[in-house]
């Protein structure tokens, strides 16, 4: 038997923030329905995925030890949604954490999101056993010890590393390698442009970074200029020129006869062969070079 809904389009449903989503439309993975309240933390199941979402966030919290999840977590009244031994995710935004000391307990405990606190390291033994997902954005991390990089590198976590204040040094080149190796993801670090820098300029780790990948945001690396009024000037010449290198290169190119077949054998987008030519052009004299 088939069923036909004629009106799907005016079928809508509310969200707990009020907001009304059609009905066709709505995204299952952020629905979530509450299953209670204490006066630090919220327990809600979302139903995507079974999960428990536990949300202690903007509690001024200094320690794990002031929560009590495990006694809140096993009064939870999961029957209505068939599942007995749920995974959970922790989230501890905005709090005053200096540790992590006390979730080593939570085997069920898969997603830990502890942004904008006040850590300044991590302790592998403080990590739930079976954590995918850690996001410790916006702590006062400058580095990752070699027993935390060694930790990570035995297991497939997704990591958020950005807005911390990492120090650019020779500590860094474990860290560096780490967030090289090929099956890495990082959902976002901040100042990986800079560590890079710093690292070819200084000539480390050169194996694992070219100058290619510091110019990698540039479109052009060839200057042709008609003019002198071109030649060093804002809309060419300072944009090409690397800013941590000693050489600096401008081509200038002053004939038109041979431009046609430049611009047929450098095409556009190529690191090594990419050229640029200006409006000035049509405006030169070509009785000298420039």
């Amino acid at each position: 038997m088939e069923i036909t809904v004629k009106d799907i389009e005016e079928a809508f449903c509310q969200l707990p923030s009020g907001e009304l989503v059609n009905l066709m439309e709505m995204q299952t993975e952020t629905i979530t329905c509450r299953l209670t309240a204490d006066d630090v933390c919220s327990y809600d199941f979302r139903l995507f995925d079974g999960r428990i979402v536990i949300d202690c966030s903007y509690q001024n919290l200094k320690s794990i030890g002031f929560l009590n999840l495990s006694k809140s977590i096993e009064f939870l009244n999961l029957s209505k949604y068939n599942n007995n031994k749920p995974n959970y995710t922790l989230i501890l935004a905005n709090n005053r954490l200096t540790s992590l000391a006390g979730l080593q307990i939570y085997t069920n405990l898969l997603n830990l999101v502890v942004p904008y606190n006040k850590l300044s390291s991590i302790n592998t033994s403080h990590l739930p056993p079976n954590l995918k997902a850690l996001d410790v954005r916006g702590n006062n991390l400058t580095n990752l010890s070699p027993a935390i990089l060694d930790y990570l590198n035995a297991t497939d976590m997704s990591l958020k590393l950005g807005s911390n204040p990492w120090h650019c040094s020779c500590d860094m080149l474990d860290l560096f390698q780490f967030l090289h190796v090929p099956s890495r993801t990082v959902s976002f670090y901040k100042y990986k442009q800079g560590i890079k820098v710093w690292l070819y300029a200084h000539h480390m780790c050169l194996c694992a970074i070219t100058e290619d990948e510091l110019d990698a945001d540039k479109k052009y690396d060839a200057f042709i200029s008609y003019s002198h009024m071109m030649f060093g000037h804002s809309m060419g010449g300072p944009s090409l020129v690397h800013p941590y290198g000693k050489h600096k290169h401008l081509i200038c190119i002053t004939h038109t006869a041979g431009a046609a077949s430049v611009l047929h054998s450098l095409p556009q987008g190529n690191p090594v062969h990419s050229a640029q030519l200006t409006q000035h052009a049509l405006n030169t004299s070509h009785s000298s070079p420039q």
